[in-house]
Formats: C-alpha cells, structure tokens, sequence
C-alpha cells in the first residue's frame, strides 16, 4: 500500500517524547481515491473555511498549513479541555492538567468538494473499517497556539466515549495518533490520543466499511432509538423501512432501556448475515416486523 506522508512521519519519529509540528505542506495519497481531481480544504468541525488545496486524479493531495490560525476561527481555550463541562465537545466532562492554561487549541478536519458535492473527509486511520474496534488507531488534525503539556480525561456520556489526552505538543499543527484500548459491551469506546510516534500502517481514507442494512438513526425524545435516513438500493430501502420509523425490537428482544449506542453496534454485523427488526410506524396500529440481510455499506 503506497502512501505519501513527506513532511510528516519524518517530523514525528525523532520526538517520541515531544510531538514535533507538521509544518509547510501537508500531502498524502488517499489510498481509496475514487478517480477524478477535487479540492480538499480544512474547515473546522462547524464548517467554518481556514484554507484550501488539492487532490490530483490519483488521489494525491496536497494542502498548505497556515504559520497561524486567525482569531476569527475561535480557537477554544485550553483550560476548558478539562474542566466540567469540557470545551471537547458537547456533553462532555473533563479531568485533569493542561499546562500552560493560557494557549488555545482545536480539531480541525480535512473535507474533499468535486464541485459543489461534499464527497466527505479524510482521515489518516489503520483500518476502512468502522469503529469502535479494540487497537483501531486514526490521527486527528490538531492546532495548538502554545507549546502545551496535557495530562487527563474526558468522557462525553451522550457518545458514550471516554478519552485520554496525554503527552507535550508544540506549537502548530499535529497529526496526534489515537487509540482505542477497549470497547464495552454497549459499544462504548476508550481510546488514549497522545503525543507519541505514528504507527506504521496507517493510510489516508475516503470511506469506512461495515456490515449494515443502509440506515442512519437519531435519538428520539424519550431515549428510543429512530431512524432518520434510508440510504437507496441497500437492504433497508428495499424492504420498505422508512424515516421516522421507531426501533422496537431487534431479533424479538426489546430495545427499551438499550443505550443508542448499544442498538447500533448491535444492528451492524457481518455482511451476508441476517437480522429482524420490529418498529413502530406512524399511522399503523400494530408493530411492523423486517427481515433483512446485512450487506457491506461505504460512508463517506
């Protein structure tokens, strides 16, 4: 498997302690590049535009890091990384010491337009597969506007996630390898994002793969789990479930009190094996009950 990583992996192998920055350029090959030319910039999480490059026909990119973020993107500050509640994301709960606590840090991502099509993001990842899987490993895209040592855990209840930051990061931009030590049995993960070396192995990534029957689902109001989009020619679609559907029961057993993140990982499984649900449709007085098989699904 081919990758391009000038500039990076160099940067990071002789600071196993502290994280060198990835400076100038950041170029890679998208090792499932689906043909064509495209413009890939990084944005922030909301969307907001920082700065734009490029992906060749073959999937190569390239994109130049700025020396400075504006103060315009709203950099949050690093004393609120662990603080109750953590600036991390929403519901999220910190723990621990970031020193100093007078920088600014942030998430970006690395978004991939043909057009006016989002064709998705790109991530640097071990694996197509979609998590939480014990030993996955991904490197998100990080800035910090101060040298800054970080030592501590957030845990955001609502994704049922529970992260340790560790390690020194100097000032600019980092590829930050991240872990997932163990998986619960609902589904949960809990990963450790350090400072330390990236791992060989790892690719940059368009899609991620599953086993699954085309559905994408949101929490509903009183904790059930509900489906917000059918995705076409998939299992799902063709057996006629459809948005707004409630998820009642999953192979005859009830899915009240089951935490959404548990009903997912129960619903994905191996392609070619098969699952009954039963929900609850708007306008029909009884249960509707399907019967589907799991096939291999690509997100972008």
């Amino acid at each position: 498997m081919k990758r391009l990583l000038a500039g990076i992996t160099l940067a990071l192998l002789s600071f196993p302690a502290l994280a060198a920055p990835v400076r100038g350029t950041l170029t890679g090959r998208i090792v499932d590049w689906p043909g064509g030319r495209a413009e890939l910039s990084i944005e922030t999480e909301t969307g907001e535009l920082l700065v734009t490059g490029s992906v060749d026909a073959g999937g190569t990119f390239s994109v130049p890091l700025p020396t400075r973020v504006p103060e315009a993107i709203g950099l949050p500050p690093i004393s609120g990384l662990f603080a109750r509640p953590s600036n991390y994301d929403r519901g999220c709960q910190g723990e621990g010491t970031a020193t100093p606590t007078t920088g600014h840090f942030k998430f970006f991502q690395l978004v991939v337009r043909r057009g006016a099509e989002r064709l998705g993001d790109i991530t640097l990842k071990s694996s197509a597969r979609l998590g939480p899987f014990t030993r996955a490993v991904d490197a998100p895209l990080m800035y910090f506007d101060t040298s800054t040592s970080l030592q501590g855990t957030v845990e955001c209840v609502d994704q049922n996630m529970r992260e340790t930051l560790s390690g020194t990061f100097g000032a600019g931009w980092h590829l930050a390898p991240r872990r997932v030590e163990t998986v619960t049995p609902e589904g949960g993960e809990r990963a450790r994002l350090t400072a330390g070396v990236l791992p060989s192995g790892l690719a940059w990534r368009l899609y991620q793969e599953y086993g699954g029957v085309g559905m994408m689902f949101q929490p509903g109001p009183a904790g059930e789990t509900v489906v917000d989009i059918v995705r076409s020619d998939l299992p799902a679609a063709r057996a006629g479930l459809q948005s707004g559907d409630v998820l009642l029961t999953l192979e005859g057993r009830s899915l009240e009190g089951v935490p959404f993140a548990q009903v997912l990982s129960r619903i994905r499984g191996q392609a070619g094996t098969a699952i009954t649900l039963g929900v609850r449709r708007n306008g029909q007085a009884a249960p509707l009950t399907f019967k589907l098989v799991r096939e291999l699904v690509r997100l972008p």
